[in-house]
Order: structure tokens, then C-alpha cells, then sequence
């Protein structure tokens, strides 16, 4: 059945974390656990001896759609446990979960784990972004004045909201959020660096280092030149950078030489059509069509 995990199952879940999501860690899992873990969010399916058998996190955040906010459920670590796999437990907790969580939000979004097996519960992907290999040495060089080390939280924020600006589909962010992404990439191993022009932030990179690359997984910037600053500082002594923007960003003119695959990134399912049709005044045939039924680029880096 479904329920909300209890408080003192926390280190439990965040061992069933740790053995579903073990490939993919790096320390995100303990950033996750020890900066946004709450247990009101926390859903799981229990057993008839009351063990859990599946899990998720079930965030509340608002989404800038379309010039209106909205809020929505944000599915993540969506896990069966091991030995519970196969038996059809993970389409009765999302079957469940989903009923539930149709009765108070109008859009529901989900990581993209695995659109095909999440399309029978109604989700499709509806923002996807690039991932850009480029090679380090076609970075062009930058001196390095103006780059911040350790951007403020409400800098972070203003940039952040000046940015967005051009797109549709991201999540109002607190300044607490930005406070915790801090923390977050710090336990990480990585960093979020920033561009000043006359001591005022302009532009951050959120990254994280690995052996030999940096991954920026966020970057936020008011032009062009910015972000190649912001690229050429990053790149400092590695071999290539992984860059992860929206598809409507222009890299490939700043780096023609750059390999790039698309990726979905968030899956989303209309919970209530109608009321969505009655809310912006338009028609849609899916939440693909719902989601792009403007034309305004979309933006999202959240996955948590």
C-alpha cells in the first residue's frame, strides 16, 4: 500500500539509495540526504508486513509556465528494491502515487530515467537539453579578472532570475535554493565560480570535477563572452569539457569543433487537461504540446 515514510526510516532509504543508485553517486546521494531529504516528501509502497518495497522523493516546487506560476509535483529517486523487481510492484506504487498526487497539482514532473517504460503512466518528455564534448585546447584564453570564486547566494539568484527570463518551464527558485546548491556541489566535488564586470556578478558556472574533465551541469550568463570566460576558467588544466545547456543556446557557433547529443531531461504528465486548456486558454494533445505550446525556449537544470 502507499505511505509516507516515517521519520526514523530515513537512514533506511538512504541505504536502498545507495544500492540503487550507486553508479551515478559521485556524493550526491549524502548531499541529497543531508540538505534536501524531508520525510513529508518522502512516498513509499509498503508490503503486507509493513517493509518498504518501493520509494520516492515527491517535491513541491513552482514552475514558471508559459508567464504563470504553477505549482507541481516533481517525482526523483524513484527506486523497487532488488529483490521486489519484476513482480509489478513499482506500476502499483506509481499507479497509486499518481492518483494521489492528481488531486492537488495540475502537472506532474519526473526526471528522465527511462521515457519508454514511464510513457504508460502518461509521461512523455517535454524538456530536453544538449550535452556538448569540447575539447579543452579550442577553449579560447581569458585573463583571470572578474572571476569570482564563491558568488553570493542572492547574486546567484539575480542572475539566475535575468537569465530565465528568455525561457519558459524552470523552477522558481529560493534564495535558500541557492544557499543549498552551494552545499550541494560542494559535496560533490564541485564548485559554482562566477564572471564580475565592475564587482557585479553577470554570470556563474556550477560544475563538478572529475579526473581529467569538468562536467558544468548550469550555467547562467548575460552574453556570449561571459560564458566563454566562464569556460576558459574551468577548463584550466583539464582535457575537455562536458557543457549541458538548453537547445536553443548558440554553442556550437562559440565552438564548432564540439561533439553534442540531446538528451530528454524532464518527463511531465498532465494530471487534469482540462483544467490546464481552461488555465492559458489554448488546446493541447499532450503534455509535449502543452509544454512547447508557445514557442519560447525551454530551460530546466533542477534535478532535485
Amino acid at each position: 500500500m502507499l505511505d509516507k515514510a516515517r521519520s526514523e526510516e530515513k537512514n533506511l532509504i538512504h541505504k536502498y539509495w545507495k544500492e540503487a543508485f550507486h553508479h551515478q553517486d559521485g556524493g550526491s546521494i549524502n548531499a541529497y540526504f543531508n540538505h534536501h531529504y524531508k520525510d513529508d516528501e518522502s512516498y513509499v509502497y509498503r508490503g503486507n508486513d509493513g517493509s518498504i518495497i518501493s520509494s520516492a522523493q515527491v517535491r513541491s516546487k513552482v514552475l514558471s509556465l508559459h508567464d504563470k506560476k504553477i505549482r507541481v509535483s516533481y517525482i526523483t529517486g524513484l527506486l523497487t528494491r532488488p529483490e521486489y523487481q519484476g513482480q509489478g510492484y513499482m506500476k502499483k506504487f506509481m499507479e497509486a502515487l499518481l492518483d494521489e498526487l492528481s488531486q492537488k497539482d495540475i502537472v506532474t514532473l519526473l526526471s528522465a530515467y527511462e521515457p519508454k517504460i514511464f510513457s504508460n503512466f502518461g509521461f512523455e518528455p517535454v524538456i530536453e537539453d544538449y550535452e556538448y564534448n569540447i575539447n579543452a585546447r579550442s577553449m579560447f584564453e581569458f585573463g583571470i579578472d572578474g572571476i569570482l570564486l564563491n558568488p553570493e547566494a542572492k547574486d546567484l539568484k539575480r542572475v539566475y532570475e535575468t537569465f530565465t527570463q528568455h525561457f519558459t518551464g524552470y523552477f522558481v527558485r529560493t534564495l535558500e535554493d541557492f544557499e543549498l546548491l552551494k552545499k550541494e556541489y560542494a559535496a560533490k566535488n564541485g564548485k559554482i565560480v562566477g564572471l564580475t564586470v565592475d564587482n557585479i556578478l553577470v554570470g556563474y558556472a556550477a560544475y563538478i570535477q572529475h579526473n581529467g574533465y569538468v562536467e558544468v551541469k548550469e550555467c547562467c550568463y548575460d552574453k556570449s563572452g561571459t560564458l566563454m570566460q566562464l569556460m576558459s576558467f574551468v577548463s584550466r588544466g583539464q582535457t575537455r569539457v562536458i557543457l549541458t545547456t538548453t537547445t536553443a543556446e548558440q554553442i556550437r557557433k562559440l565552438y564548432p569543433e564540439s561533439r553534442r547529443v540531446k538528451r530528454p531531461f524532464l518527463l511531465g504528465r498532465i494530471n487534469d487537461q482540462e483544467l490546464f486548456e481552461r488555465l492559458y486558454h489554448i488546446r493541447i494533445l499532450s503534455a509535449y504540446s502543452a509544454f512547447h505550446a508557445y514557442g519560447k525556449p525551454l530551460f530546466n537544470r533542477d534535478n532535485q
